[in-house]
């Protein structure tokens, strides 16, 4: 489907230490090979709302997924559009290493012509199914709650995983005319200037309020302490929170505690991600009534927590 591959069975110790001596780097370990998506929410320790939208737009197929493994690590996965590995893997009734079938430092082969002697004396059984229709590795994609981050862009491009499986962030509060389009304008900025230069995908921000009427423009304070701060959120209109904005969220943050309570109890049949938008628990109290002097104090809180919000996310996986 890409390139060959060298495979062992996964938990064969002989299999592990001859791929070991055959590759020498491990500066990347393995990803492994799965056959259904069950297979690898097997290996996960919780597959995400992203995670899985991932697997339903692009397997099987050329992305490879890194999330955290019930190992405390997170391990990398695919389901490659082969239907001979697959059904390989399916026999084994276990998911299978598979690296490039090169030696450290060689580009990836796509024939057999292309692999080298030593690669090729080192395995048991080799496998001819003529050229590689792509011969580009896989992409390689690290997943976060509200965040994609290309470790590597292969045969699957960057435009599509943004056009298929973007993340969505949905920012609560109880009117949706102050903090949430606020704090919504906030992390969105702070995503977008730290994503700027870098292989990531970050997410779609949307806002929304638990008792809001539909159509309400922004307090006027809120629209003048974000026009200071060089946002433009006079555009937004209210909307109420509803079943569907809730489903479509890879990450639901609200204001206070108050508000994931009545969440949860009003939408109590929906699985919902859902945290404060203070990640050290600390309720953000409502400017609603205060002076523009009391909406800045606001505006600052909810800058400095989108800040935290967003560097959380970024972070170097540690990939197993």
């Amino acid at each position: 489907e890409t390139v060959y591959g060298v495979g062992a069975k996964e938990g064969s110790r002989r299999g592990k230490r001859r791929l070991h001596q055959l590759k020498e780097d491990r500066t990347n370990p393995y990803s492994r090979a799965v056959c259904t998506p069950e297979m690898a929410s097997q290996q996960w320790e919780n597959a995400g709302s992203l995670t899985k939208r991932l697997m339903t737009a692009f397997w099987p197929g050329p992305l490879t997924i890194i999330a955290p493994g019930r190992n405390g690590k997170t391990i990398g996965l695919r389901c490659p559009d082969h239907p001979w590995t697959r059904r390989l893997i399916q026999d084994l009734k276990s998911p299978i290493l598979l690296p490039s079938a090169n030696l450290h430092g060689q580009p990836a082969p796509a024939s057999i012509e292309e692999i080298s002697p030593q690669v090729l004396g080192a395995v048991k059984i080799v496998i001819d199914d003529g050229p590689c229709p792509s011969q580009t590795p896989s992409t390689v994609v690290a997943v976060g709650d509200t965040l994609i981050r290309v470790l590597r862009e292969g045969a699957l491009s960057i435009r599509s995983l943004r056009s298929q499986a973007r993340p969505t962030l949905l920012v609560v509060c109880s009117g949706n005319t102050c903090r949430s389009p606020m704090a919504s304008a906030l992390i969105a900025a702070s995503f977008q200037a730290a994503t700027a230069e870098n292989q990531m995908i970050p997410p779609k921000v949307i806002s929304a309020g638990i008792h809001a009427p539909a159509g309400t423009p922004p307090s006027q304070n809120a629209c003048r302490c974000l026009k200071e701060r060089g946002i433009d959120i006079s555009h937004q209109t209210s909307q109420p929170l509803t079943e569907e904005l809730l489903q479509s969220a890879d990450l639901t943050l609200a204001m206070t505690e108050e508000q994931l309570q009545e969440i949860r109890a009003t939408y109590p049949n929906i699985s919902i991600n859902a945290d404060l938008f203070d990640p050290t628990g600390t309720e953000v109290q409502d400017p609603f009534g205060q002076d523009l002097e009391g909406y800045r104090r606001t505006a600052e809180i909810l800058s400095t927590l989108a800040a935290t919000r967003v560097a959380q996310s970024i972070h170097p996986e540690d990939v197993t």
